[in-house]
């Protein structure tokens, strides 16, 4: 498969994948509301036909700038929290003697006292969540607005919550904006970062109500994964790094997650996003689990255009790891820790140990990887355990390329640590793993293995979008096991085409 030619499969793919995830969506009764189509129309004809790319330094630096920045929440989607977030902690890096403020539309006034009772340690979460009655007035997923507010705790910023309160009428955008600006009018307050529904972003909303009650003071817009910005760059969606965009007039927004994604949390409702060890998930969605893995397993063989066998499909079960007492053997066990996915051949288990997409499409490469009866005894091991790492890493990047990836320095200080000085390279780690000198008896291996199989497949992924040779290697991951190179053989092509 050609550079240019994964490249535009790469592209098809999330495109189809948009268009399904946010057709699915549109058919909810949520979206199908007359307000809320309203508001989408009118945000999408404010929408510029183009963006001029910025630099990470410069969208920082326009931020830096402005008195309030308005961040454009989609509110099931946890790339839109974490975004929020991240902007928070670098402002926070360069914070003087004035602090900053964070403004919630999670949160009405009158939740006032609970808010800052919560903040200084009065009251627990659950009293928290109870007084505000988070479950019933917001609904979405608590763990996405908590890493604010445990952050906001930890440097002692100021939280307001601005939503109206429900007994009480009037315009939301124009109370929005008497909040906002009540807040930045504290001499002691050196920014706000607010957070709130993308649609209340046009100009006709906060934005023209701020302008007269802030004297033009500097003001922001930032929207998040607005699938129109996709179009402006043919690389918008097979790009590994986020995408800033000064939009004109004040707006900028930032593209670090695949745009079918947040169409998926809201179809689904975000059920199963980042759900922790210790916790069951609910029955009424464990079916939509073993769809959704094995959508990921027969979407990454027909992108590779390799044969869908459904009799191995249905061979495992997609098991989410329930409780830490689970007996398992202990190599399945180091691949669970150094990745959080682990196949177990024996028991046919597919294990993960926190339920979100990435996660999901990861498990379904490792599946392919595994899938079926192995070509014979000398294939797994350290060897099998890089690869099928190598492989997760891969499908994982296929389906979001925006994904937190193992970087090799990182995999590069892990191995020197661990391994003796005789091979304290990447290179020569990969020779020992053709040649099979490495034990198959030592744990050790088994971690190391995994964790540089995840850089090696992550670096795979991005030298398959510039280079046709790489292309080619990474579909021998995924071939059926009959036509399959020995493991040796492929660690050999892939240490070649990636420079080691």
């Amino acid at each position: 498969m050609r550079s240019y030619a994964f490249r535009q499969k790469l592209q098809e793919l999330h495109i189809a994948l948009l268009n399904k995830e946010k057709s699915k969506a549109l058919a909810t009764d949520f979206f199908n509301s007359p307000i809320i189509q309203q508001y989408a129309d009118r945000f999408a004809s404010e929408l510029p036909n183009r963006g001029d790319v910025l630099s990470y330094r410069e969208f920082c630096n326009r931020i830096s700038a402005a008195e309030v920045v308005l961040f454009g929440d989609f509110h099931t989607h946890r790339q839109s929290q974490r975004q929020f977030l991240r902007c928070l902690r670098q402002s926070a890096k360069t914070s003087a003697r004035r602090r900053l403020a964070i403004a919630l539309e999670a949160f009405t006034t009158d939740d006032q006292a609970s808010i800052d009772a919560y903040m200084c340690g009065k009251i627990s979460e659950r009293t928290f969540l109870e007084r505000t009655r988070y479950f019933t007035k917001w609904r979405f997923h608590w763990p996405h607005f908590k890493m604010i507010l445990e952050f906001a705790k930890e440097h002692s910023l100021l939280v307001y919550g601005i939503e109206l309160p429900s007994r009480v009428g009037g315009d939301r955008d124009a109370h929005f904006a008497a909040q906002l600006a009540r807040i930045a009018s504290d001499k002691n307050v050196r920014r706000v970062f607010a957070l709130i529904g993308e649609h209340h972003l046009t100009n006709d909303k906060i934005p023209m109500h701020l302008h007269s009650l802030m004297h033009r003071r500097p003001t922001l817009r930032v929207y998040q994964n607005v699938d129109h910005c996709y179009q402006y760059s043919e690389t918008a969606h097979t790009s590994t790094s986020p995408t800033y965009l000064d939009l004109g007039g004040a707006r900028l927004c930032v593209l670090n997650s695949p745009a079918w994604h947040k169409w998926k949390t809201a179809s689904e409702w975000d059920d199963f996003d980042e759900i922790e060890v210790g916790e069951f998930p609910r029955k009424q969605f464990a079916g939509d689990l073993d769809y959704e893995f094995m959508l990921s397993a027969k979407t990454l063989l027909e992108f590779f255009n390799l044969p869908i066998s459904e009799e191995v499909l249905d061979y495992y079960s997609l098991t989410p790891l329930q409780h830490k007492g689970r007996t398992r053997s202990p190599a399945t066990q180091l691949m669970l820790d150094a990745g959080g996915v682990a196949i177990s051949n024996s028991s046919r288990k597919v294990l993960m140990s926190k339920l979100n997409f990435n996660y999901i499409a990861q498990a379904a490469g490792q599946f392919v990887f595994t899938s079926g009866e192995r070509a014979s005894k000398s294939q797994g091991g350290v060897a099998g355990a890089f690869l099928q790492m190598a492989a997760g890493a891969f499908s994982s990047l296929l389906m979001n390329p925006k994904r937190k990836i193992t970087r090799l320095g990182t995999a590069e200080c892990h191995l020197r640590t661990i391994i003796p000085q005789s091979q304290t390279s990447i290179g020569e780690f990969l020779s020992a793993l053709k040649s099979a000198s490495l034990s198959d008896d030592e744990p050790v291996m088994l971690q190391v293995a995994a964790t540089m199989g995840s850089a090696v497949g992550s670096l795979l992924f991005s030298m398959s979008l510039s280079q046709e040779h790489c292309a080619d290697v990474s579909r021998q991951l995924f071939t059926p096991h009959a036509d399959r190179l020995n493991d040796s053989a492929i660690i050999a092509q892939i240490a070649e085409a990636v420079g080691f």
